[in-house]
């Protein structure tokens, strides 16, 4: 498996900002199929990323998961208040990128090592073009087990 990152990755995304309120990044979210978007700084460059586990657990912990807090008038108003309410109160920080050229595999591997699942990937000077997912490396893996039919 020779296929390079470039091949495979994303130009046009959605993204959050770390300024970004938390009902927007669970709007992005309901009206998307990925389950991790890439934080952003103001250049556009990835400073991280935010999913739907994570922020399952950060807003709601196992601790309180109980009816009245769910169904509560308040409870997710308090929990918001308490858990931060903003994208980058939430999001795992990371500055992991991938250069052009970087085979897929690799990419992968990465991914599992250091536990991110958004790479963005970068040409020879450092300037971003695109990002690749674990989504897209699923996508990739499927075309090639098709192609083995």
């Amino acid at each position: 498996m020779d296929t390079r990152v470039e091949e495979i990755m994303r130009t046009s995304f959605a993204s959050l900002k770390k300024s970004d309120p938390i009902a927007k990044a669970i709007d992005l979210f309901i009206s998307n199929p990925d389950m991790v978007f890439p934080v952003v700084d103001s250049r556009g460059r990835i400073i991280g990323e935010i999913n739907q586990h994570e922020l399952l657990k950060l807003l709601i912990p196992p601790r309180d998961i109980d009816e009245e807090i769910i169904l509560g008038p308040l409870g997710m108003k308090e929990l918001l208040e308490r858990q931060g309410n903003k994208v980058g109160d939430l999001m795992k920080t990371h500055d992991i990128k991938v250069k052009k050229g970087t085979k897929v595999v690799e990419a992968a591997r990465l991914m599992l090592e250091t536990e991110v699942r958004t790479l963005e990937v970068v040409d020879e000077e450092g300037n971003p073009i695109g990002f690749v997912s674990e989504v897209d490396i699923l996508r990739y893996l499927k075309g090639k087990l098709e192609e083995k039919k």
